[in-house]
């Protein structure tokens, strides 16, 4: 027999607090059985193939695997709190937040026993992406106001962070530096070789001030135009490589899009690699991304 969690109750019954809408008042999963069709779901849970597949994206109607998890309702993308059902786990319950991971449930809610929820238990519900993107914003915000010192509590205290004036990240030449550098970084007047220029080859030699102002901040990011979180925005020609430097990574991206005056050449965009440990997000990567050649 096919197994199904529903949550039948309205939202705020249930006891699922949140502080924007977007949750669905009957949130509820179906898993797939040996012999499950989207068309057999649908008819058994009342609800069409149609909204099946836009609420389950990327899912392959002609190919269920048995043990597949599908969402019958839009999942949230709020951060809050869930009142555990009958029959409930860490991962029926991560299955209804997008950005939710199981792990990440259990992390937070490190008190509860993830192989004995017990229904009326209160499980905190944090999306991943949503709280590295709170992260960024006080980085961007102090990087703003020249404020290192006040970055540095944010730089990862074991790995420090990678600045690359490309989306390529460079891991051989890029320059490293530990949380207790980069605090002293604004008055550092030392020259650094950032990398090379592209197109010239030139090398990039700057002190961090300097760099700052062409490859770090050139742009009133706390003000951009557009942010998004582990999507590339700018439609660069160089190779970006995040995802195999950073593979544990969040990356937000803070962009302005191209004017339309110059060929679609004068877009910029920053790009923070973020990595949660503890419960805290901690910066890794400040990346610089633009048109090149």
């Amino acid at each position: 027999m096919r197994k199904s969690t529903r949550i039948l109750a309205p939202v705020l019954a249930s006891g699922v607090v949140f502080g924007v809408s977007g949750f669905s008042a009957h949130a509820s999963t179906v898993t797939v059985e040996p012999g499950d069709t989207l068309w057999s779901i649908a008819e058994a849970e009342r609800v069409s193939v149609a909204d099946l597949q836009t609420i389950n994206s990327g899912l392959d109607p002609y190919n269920l695997q048995p043990g597949t998890m599908i969402n019958l309702n839009e999942q949230s993308d709020s951060t809050g709190s869930h009142t555990v059902q009958e029959g409930e786990t860490f991962y029926s319950i991560a299955s209804q937040y997008e950005g939710v991971s199981a792990q990440q449930l259990m992390e937070k809610n490190s008190d509860l026993d993830p192989y004995n929820l017990q229904p009326g238990t209160t499980v905190l519900i944090e999306n991943d992406s949503e709280s590295a993107r709170e992260t960024a914003d006080q980085v961007v915000t102090h990087l703003q106001s020249q404020d290192m010192e006040a970055v540095s509590s944010y730089i990862h205290p074991d790995d420090g962070v990678r600045f690359s004036p490309y989306a390529f990240v460079d891991q051989e030449n890029d320059q490293v530096f530990s949380s207790e550098e980069v605090e002293d970084l604004w008055h550092d007047e030392t020259e650094y070789l950032w990398g090379n220029y592209d197109g010239s080859g030139h090398p990039i030699e700057y002190t961090f001030s300097e760099y700052y102002e062409e490859f770090v901040y050139n742009r009133d990011y706390a003000h951009a135009e557009e942010v998004a979180v582990d999507e590339r925005q700018g439609p660069g020609n160089t190779i970006d490589n995040t995802g195999d430097v950073y593979p544990d990574a969040t990356v937000v991206e803070y962009h302005f899009p191209s004017s339309g005056e110059y060929q679609g050449m004068d877009w910029d965009s920053l790009r923070l690699a973020m990595v949660q440990e503890n419960g805290e997000w901690y910066v890794v990567g400040i990346i610089n991304d633009e048109w090149t050649i």
